[in-house]
């Protein structure tokens, strides 16, 4: 894997002093952002995917601060071979009706047009009690989507959600942008001769060449204001309640980049409101819901973020089609989250040897060191099982969002590794049948 970030828990604190800070906060660094947040520039060293540290076929070392799945650090990020934009998650289902193996009673799947009930017991025992975590399977009937939500009780817990909120930040700019310009221009723009698909590929990868991660969410929150954001939480859409909030900036200063957009022969100036917004305070339920609103788009139209079209969904999830920035074997969009919690969760040499690319996993990291540091992770996987004909079997294949949060409590890395432990325990659970 032959791209890369340098962390964005390294963000700017003191700029004056012409010191280095980094991390993945909502407001601007204050003198107790955490532990190993000041570096000073004799410790910088370029991120994975400069050509400066890695050559072909190597992988790092890098910094003992950097962990093994969040960051990666193995590089055993893969992605499917099938590289179709449209890619549609070949599972197919008989019933909406499933069977718990452990308490034997029917349980349903319920169509997106049915309010959600979520199984707030679902999850007791199977995952670490102080996680908060929401699950949401999908099971296709018919091409039609039917879904069942699952945590330990917890889904409504607000918490600090750190970047993995950046793709709705980036969703929320397309919006406003077909908005704007009444449909003409999107996320399939460029601004400054750059697709902004590879801005969002900046974003998502913490390969930071040109622009922080930080600096670029924080553009996409000023190109779709953080008014309209929130609003989207609240009555404009997901209809959340009041205590959560979203609009909140990422810790680092307004990457410069420009506010005109052209997409085609079509180009619209925008206003860019670089300001402060309400703090990022969501549950989990309320990642995994924005999420799987996204990746249904075309599924489930009449619950797709207003304005936003499928092909401005398709930049955020796979990045630009004619990127400037990355080669076309590199992960872009979402697909170059650098976390590999759920790739890890299954053999995924084997398993694309079988799936022959008929597979996807989309997902957005996000951590902080405050409070003790806390691990967010929200994450899509689409994993079907074929027959020897190549043909999706039935009621075996595999859909699913999950979003995570755990607390460290100073013990980085080992919560990496349980987090990464949990992620492998609920997709075996899902996939075998225990967990539905």
């Amino acid at each position: 894997m032959m791209f890369s970030w340098e962390h964005n828990r390294l963000v700017t604190l003191l700029i004056a002093a012409g010191l280095a800070v980094f991390g993945c906060s909502d407001e601007l660094y204050t003198p107790d952002a955490g532990v190993n947040s000041v570096r000073s520039d004799s410790d910088y060293r370029p991120g994975k995917g400069d050509s400066t540290q890695t050559k072909p076929g190597e992988c790092g070392p890098y910094p003992d601060y950097y962990f093994e799945y969040l960051d990666d650090i193995n590089c055993t990020k893969r992605l499917p071979t099938n590289r179709d934009r449209n890619f549609t998650c070949p599972t197919v289902a008989s019933s909406p009706t499933a069977y718990s193996q452990i308490s034997g009673q029917a349980l349903t799947y319920r169509p997106a047009s049915d309010e959600p009930e979520v199984d707030g017991s679902a999850l007791h025992g199977l995952v670490p009690d102080e996680m908060n975590i929401t699950v949401i399977l999908v099971k296709r009937i018919n091409g039609v989507p039917h879904y069942r939500y699952l945590s330990n009780g917890t889904h409504d817990v607000i918490v600090q959600p750190w970047s993995s909120t950046k793709f709705m930040a980036i969703a929320n700019a397309g919006a406003a942008l077909r908005k704007a310009s009444d449909g003409a221009i999107g996320l399939t723009a460029t601004v400054d001769s750059f697709p902004i698909g590879d801005l969002s590929t900046i974003v998502h990868s913490y390969n930071e060449q040109l622009y922080t991660s930080n600096g670029l969410a924080r553009w996409f929150l000023n190109i779709g204001t953080r008014s309209q954001l929130d609003h989207f939480i609240h009555d404009g859409w997901l209809k959340r309640p009041s205590e959560e909030s979203l609009g909140g900036n990422y810790g680092h200063p307004t990457a410069a980049v420009g506010a005109r957009f052209v997409d085609e022969s079509v180009s619209l100036e925008m206003p860019a409101d670089d300001g402060s917004g309400p703090e990022n305070q969501l549950s989990t339920y309320t990642i995994a819901e924005f999420l799987k609103r996204l990746v249904m788009h075309r599924d489930d139209p009449h619950y797709a973020m207003p304005h936003l079209q499928w092909s401005d969904v398709q930049t955020l999830l796979y990045g630009s089609t004619a990127s400037v920035l990355f080669e076309s074997e590199q992960p872009q969009g979402m697909e170059s989250d650098p976390s590999v919690y759920l790739q890890n969760a299954v053999d995924i040499t084997s398993f694309e040897s079988a799936a022959q690319g008929q597979w996807r996993i989309f997902s957005k990291l996000g951590f902080g060191y405050s409070r003790g540091g806390e691990f967010v992770s929200a994450g899509y996987g689409c994993l079907p099982v074929f027959d020897d004909q190549g043909r999706a079997e039935l009621d075996r294949g595999t859909e699913f969002f999950i979003v995570t949060q755990l607390q460290a409590h100073r013990k980085y890395h080992e919560t990496d590794h349980l987090i990464a432990e949990t992620y492998r325990h609920v997709v075996h659970g899902i996939r075998s049948g225990a967990i539905q």
